[in-house]
């Protein structure tokens, strides 16, 4: 009965001190958990020019895959950005970028450079003008611009052919080019 009794302790000794290893394993992988630091220099960036008092991982939604940041929105939160710096364009593996309802009047050149970009909602912020570099963008397929200040739209969309839907409604607008109207894969057109 004893060595029943020991062999009883010793092995919830054993399974306690297993749990307990298993534990702090997991916090240490939670904790380790590694960021590139390129695109949280970018979220720093976006803090310094808004002038916000948060941390890079603090700012609106956020979606990580292997170290690196693939979908980010400041939608619907108290935080309204007015600016992106001009190295936004180093977040080259963002595949959604959820931005209305800010206070954006323009866009760096460099988001052309978010060649992995599918959707981009840049709708009710206050933009007058596109940068041509949008035109690079060719894996976007929905772009929302409605609800802005845009008086034209760059020909360079053109180029955007995998782009399945385009609003434009609600800007100042009183045409668009007919090779953007044209777009192979667009089906929904909003003008």
């Amino acid at each position: 009965m004893r060595v029943r009794i020991l062999l009883f302790v010793w092995g919830m000794l054993l399974l306690s001190f297993s749990l307990l290893h298993a534990q702090e394993k997991l916090e240490f992988d939670v904790q380790s958990a590694s960021y590139c630091k390129t695109d949280l220099a970018v979220l720093q960036h976006i803090i310094d020019a808004n002038r916000l008092n948060i941390e890079p991982l603090e700012l609106g939604k956020q979606v990580w895959h292997k170290g690196r940041l693939t979908w980010f929105a400041l939608d619907g939160n108290d935080v309204k950005i007015s600016c992106l710096p001009d190295d936004f364009g180093n977040l080259s593996q963002l595949t959604h970028l959820y931005l209305p309802a800010n206070h954006l009047k323009g866009l760096p050149c460099s988001i052309g450079r978010l060649s992995q970009l599918e959707a981009l909602y840049l709708n009710n912020n206050a933009l007058e003008c596109l940068p041509a570099s949008m035109g690079q963008l060719t894996n976007l397929k929905n772009l929302y611009l409605n609800g802005n200040k845009l008086k034209e739209i760059p020909l360079c969309l053109e180029n955007l052919v995998q782009l399945r839907n385009l609003y434009l409604n609600d800007n100042q607008l009183t045409t668009i080019p007919d090779a953007v109207a044209k777009l192979p894969a667009i089906r929904n057109l909003y003008f």
